[in-house]
């Protein structure tokens, strides 16, 4: 992620196939403290879902936060996505 041309933060994909062969893609992502609070990540990972969607229409994309993660969290919901809750250590196995 750049901002004014410098680096900014990451938006990591880790790709695999659901039970029902779509493609599923879980995100992560960091940013620089100083770029917190200014929507410049939901605009990033918008600019993703649309270069994905262009490629295929039947992608599913994954987010998680830790519960304490209250900024990673407004991300996932400005998004839209659907809110579901993993307990840690069954998600870790």
């Amino acid at each position: 992620v750049l901002v004014d041309g410098l680096f900014a933060g990451n938006i990591s994909e880790t790709c695999s196939t659901s039970k029902m062969g779509t493609p599923v893609i879980q995100l992560g992502w960091n940013l620089v403290p100083e770029h917190w609070g200014r929507g410049i990540m939901v605009r990033a990972l918008n600019d993703l879902f649309r270069q994905r969607f262009a490629a295929r229409q039947d992608i599913k994309f994954v987010a998680c936060a830790f519960a304490k993660n209250h900024r990673s969290i407004r991300v996932i919901e400005k998004l839209g996505f659907s809110p579901t809750k993993l307990l840690f250590l069954g998600w870790l196995h």
